[in-house]
């Protein structure tokens, strides 16, 4: 796995258009200047892997696409870098998909 830096790799960005959404751009390697927002993100317990879906708001790269399986591995690792953020900052919240209810982050990482 590559370890990606918030302010090297990438950066958070508000999105103007929804004010309480943050996207994100890639400030380097093969899809700099592209611009990606991160939804439904959760972990699946069955496979113990974190799953999400994105898309792309910009890009001056006509293969930063959705489809494009390099840029899904790459926005993974800038997704698992600022989850690891939040948790070690303490920001992260996680919801229990059967219950509704809040969970620590000890809780979701126990066996893991």
């Amino acid at each position: 796995m590559i370890k990606l830096s918030e302010g090297v790799h990438y950066e958070l960005i508000l999105n103007e258009e929804q004010d309480e959404n943050w996207s994100v751009r890639i400030l380097k390697d093969k899809f700099v200047e592209t611009v990606v927002k991160f939804h439904a993100i959760a972990i699946n317990e069955k496979t113990d892997n974190l799953s999400f879906n994105f898309h792309v708001i910009s890009s001056p790269n006509p293969d930063a696409h959705i489809d494009n399986e390099e840029l899904q591995q790459y926005a993974g690792f800038i997704l698992q870098d600022i989850l690891d953020t939040c948790v070690h900052e303490g920001s992260a919240k996680f919801t229990d998909r059967a219950t509704g209810e809040e969970l620590s982050a000890d809780e979701v990482y126990k066996n893991r």
